[in-house]
Parts: structure tokens; C-alpha cells; sequence
């Protein structure tokens, strides 16, 4: 009997649905762009260094983020250094005001879009080959193992310019392990590309997700350095335990395979001139 109402029903829903997806992208409420000043590079025991990147501070309404435009561009689209040239000058300073708080997704697409809109930058991506490590699909049934996280994703964890929190640092923690050399890791709430940044800042190589899931997940997972090898001040210290990493995802049904693929890599085609968007 209910039956002719239906129509009606399923005809408000697709309108509800039609407005939804005009809605206007997010923007920054307001921005300020720079040119970086290497004055407020950070000292370490090799010398100034300049920390480009992006963060959320004071408060969860300012998005700061600093680099070349080829960094920016990268920031905004997530991709990691071997995927973008060597930053070169001139580099700028981003200071934007939200007007409400929001993931780091979403800063990252008023990033790109702010990018294009008052700085012209238009840009390609392309395919070019790489040697690296591949997160891939190995069994679905294993794959249920996994222990899916159902949480929302949160708004940006806040930090500062001396101590950026990296993207996927906000969803792994790590602490010491109960070995020298140990590092260990605890993921909640991420997922596999995510994952792929975590483990290559971890080895020092570039780790890809190919997975093609956007499922989010809990993992821990402990690094080992080794304790022979000598420490060279100023040059980072990566695990060496990567095999371990394999066999604990062969347990979950992904394989992290070795092998010559491509990946997409960041070409900045234009820039408008500074005179148009410096403050």
C-alpha cells in the first residue's frame, strides 16, 4: 500500500544528494603568503636547517605550510619526496586562517586549491619508473584479519614550525622498544597510504600503496636498527629489520614486494609572478 510513496521519497533524495554535490568546495577564510626568511631556520649540530612543510598551530584554525611551490604543490596533493624535483628557492611562507577546524585532508585540498586559484600554479603529474617497495593485495580472506577501525577521521592534531607533526605521525605513535635499537610502533585509525609513508621514513625507501583500499585499520609494528652499524652524526638511522615487516603483513594478506614499478611524479608547468600574491 506504501508502494506509490516511494517515488516521491526517492526523488527528495536525489535532490538532497543533487544540492550536496554543488556545494562549494572549502576555501581559507583568509591567507597570507610570504617569502621565507632562512633567518628563522632551525640550529642543529650540522647547521641551520630550514623545516618546510605543513602544520596546524596555535590553535585549530591557522595552517601554516612553507617551501618551494613544487613543495607546497606536493603538501597539498600528499605526495612524498621521491616524488617531486629537489626544492630550489624561492621558497614562501603560507599563513592561512580556517574558519572552522578540519582533517588534514581537507586543509590539503584548500592548500591546492589556494595554490591554483592566487598563485596560478598549474601543474601535471606522470608516470615515470622507480625501484622501490610495493604494498599490494595478496589474499582478501587474510585481509579480514586486519582489525578495521571504524573511528571518524579527526581534525589535525595542532604542533609547531620547530616540530611539525608529519601527516601520518597524527595516526602512529612510537615509543622505545624493550630492546636497544627498538622502535615501536603504534597505528590507530590509518590506513594503507598512510602506512606506505610510515614504513619509508622508517627504511629509507620508497614503500608505494597499491592496495587500492582506503580502509582504516589498527597496526603495531616494532623497527630495529642495527647496532653494528656506526652512527653518523647529522645523516638519519633507518631499521633494518624490513623482512620482519614483511612476514607480519603477509599475516594481514599484504605483500610488500621489491621490484622496478612507476610512480607519479609532480611537474610545476607555471607560476603566476610574485607580484600578484605576495603580501
Amino acid at each position: 500500500m506504501n508502494a506509490p510513496l516511494l517515488k516521491p521519497i526517492v526523488a527528495m533524495a536525489m535532490a538532497v544528494m543533487a544540492v550536496q554535490s554543488m556545494a562549494p568546495e572549502q576555501r581559507f577564510e583568509a591567507a597570507v603568503v610570504k617569502r621565507y626568511d632562512h633567518r628563522n631556520d632551525r640550529g642543529s649540530i650540522i647547521g641551520p636547517v630550514a623545516l618546510f612543510g605543513c602544520y596546524v598551530g596555535p590553535g585549530r584554525l591557522q595552517y601554516n605550510c612553507s617551501g618551494s611551490v613544487t613543495k607546497l604543490m606536493a603538501e597539498a596533493l600528499g605526495l612524498s619526496t621521491f616524488q617531486i624535483e629537489k626544492a630550489s628557492p624561492p621558497e614562501y611562507v603560507i599563513t592561512a586562517k580556517l574558519s572552522e577546524p578540519a582533517t588534514r585532508q581537507q586543509m590539503n585540498d584548500m592548500l591546492a586549491s589556494f595554490l591554483q586559484e592566487h598563485m596560478g600554479v598549474r601543474y601535471h603529474l606522470e608516470k615515470r619508473p622507480i625501484k622501490a617497495e610495493f604494498l599490494i593485495v595478496a589474499s582478501t580472506e587474510l585481509l579480514k584479519k586486519l582489525p578495521a577501525s571504524h573511528d571518524p577521521v579527526p581534525f589535525a592534531d595542532t604542533s609547531s614550525a620547530s616540530n611539525p607533526v608529519h601527516p601520518a605521525g597524527q595516526f602512529c605513535k612510537s615509543k622505545p622498544g624493550s630492546h636497544e635499537g627498538e622502535i615501536q610502533t603504534i597505528c590507530t585509525n590509518t590506513n594503507f597510504y598512510l602506512l606506505a609513508q610510515i614504513l619509508g621514513r622508517s627504511y629509507g625507501v620508497p614503500v608505494i600503496d597499491e592496495t587500492g583500499l582506503t580502509t582504516r585499520f589498527d597496526l603495531d609494528f616494532t623497527t630495529k636498527t642495527n647496532p653494528e652499524e656506526p652512527y653518523v652524526i647529522g645523516e638519519p638511522q633507518y631499521a633494518a629489520n624490513l623482512s620482519e615487516i614483511r612476514k607480519l603483513l603477509q599475516g594481514y594478506g599484504i605483500s610488500l614486494q621489491a621490484r622496478q614499478g612507476v610512480t607519479d611524479f609532480l611537474v610545476v608547468d607555471h607560476v603566476a609572478d610574485e607580484a600578484a600574491f605576495l603580501n
